[in-house]
């Protein structure tokens, strides 16, 4: 193996194994605070929501139920350190508020940027950045106030995004 690609895989190979540390360190951070009766407390929800979603699945006039469920089943997945079944949910939400409204109705740019904030967690910082910016740009438009409180989701979304990559003017700009 040439030397130049023996270097290319060992880098990839590191990175990879710094990706699978760092959501290790993002799980353990998110569960420090956690005491074994809240991990209980969060199972039983876990356990409730899995229910509600497989119910809500097979009756399609359950959509709108279905969103706010995939949201707070997203949640509990977030808290107890599984980001990428966190991200799962909150795309899938995504995806049927965006069927239902648009991908640019107000409450689809709001769970986009939801869903942006799953994405770093889950360790797609670069594509949470992107989905988060673009969702900022068209909540500007919907809102051009500079400040505007019904801006944070979007701008929270996406100050966190760039906070996490150290874009540190973005993240100054927009927190």
């Amino acid at each position: 193996v040439p030397r130049r690609r023996r270097h290319r895989n060992r880098r990839h190979r590191d990175r990879h194994a710094d990706e699978v540390a760092a959501d290790q360190v993002r799980r353990e951070r998110s569960q420090r605070n956690l005491r074994p009766p809240a991990i209980e407390r969060f199972a039983e929800a876990e356990t409730l929501l899995d229910e509600a979603v497989a119910l809500q699945r097979t009756d399609p006039t359950m959509q709108s139920s279905l969103v706010l469920t995939l949201q707070l089943l997203g949640i509990v997945k977030r808290v107890t350190g599984r980001f990428v079944e966190d991200e799962a949910a909150q795309r899938e939400a995504y995806d049927i508020i965006a069927a239902r409204q648009g991908p640019d109705g107000t409450a689809a740019l709001w769970q986009r940027a939801v869903w942006a904030t799953s994405l770093v967690g889950a360790g797609r910082a670069t594509d949470g950045y992107r989905e988060a910016m673009a969702v900022v740009e068209k909540a500007r438009a919907i809102y051009p106030t500079r400040g505007a409180n019904l801006l944070w989701t979007p701008l929270s979304a996406a100050a966190a995004a760039a906070c996490f990559l150290e874009k540190d003017d973005e993240c100054e700009a927009l927190s």
